[in-house]
């Protein structure tokens, strides 16, 4: 979702809605700067920045929504749809993160005073349909003032493999 979100008001994403809209042309300049500034993608997405500002200004905020719901509306659906690979992506990748093997490097990493402790149980739930695992993380870090106290998290999983990662 915050790609989307990054995508529809990047710069690129403006100054193509700027050209568009026709705003690079109204854009009062010297001769001789005028070319380039009406050509630069930067300029071209802050003219349609100043354009949103002065509309919410003259307007208010109804109509500078207004206004941006018929500009984005017919664009967002092609966004996502493009941006759905790369979601489908991402969460296969953070689901083959290994959260217990980054816990147990953080216990053991060297050059810090103090002790760090990690200390996994798990208990069997009998359910209506199937077991489940429960598991138990207790883990503390006597060198950080917030952790000196042991704490503990907990994950459910129908395995105790994925009730650790959880």
């Amino acid at each position: 979702m915050q790609l989307i979100k990054a995508s529809l008001v990047s710069n690129s994403t403006l100054s193509l809605i700027s050209v568009a809209l026709g705003f690079p042309p109204r854009l009062l300049a010297a001769s001789a700067q005028s070319f380039n500034l009406r050509k630069n993608p930067h300029i071209q997405a802050c003219i349609f920045e100043s354009y949103l500002a002065s509309l919410h200004d003259e307007h208010g905020p109804v109509v500078l929504r207004k206004f941006l719901r018929a500009i984005y509306d017919p664009i967002l659906p092609a966004v996502v749809e493009g941006f759905k690979p790369f979601h489908t992506t991402q969460l296969a990748m953070e689901a083959s993160i290994n959260y217990v093997g980054l816990l147990m490097e953080w216990n053991m990493q060297k050059g810090f005073a103090g002790s760090r402790m990690v200390d996994f149980s798990q208990e069997r739930n009998s359910g209506k349909d199937e077991a489940t695992w429960t598991v138990y993380c207790q883990y503390s870090d006597d060198t950080v003032e917030d952790l000196t106290a042991s704490r503990t998290t907990t994950g459910a999983q129908s395995t105790v493999q994925r009730a650790k990662n959880e």
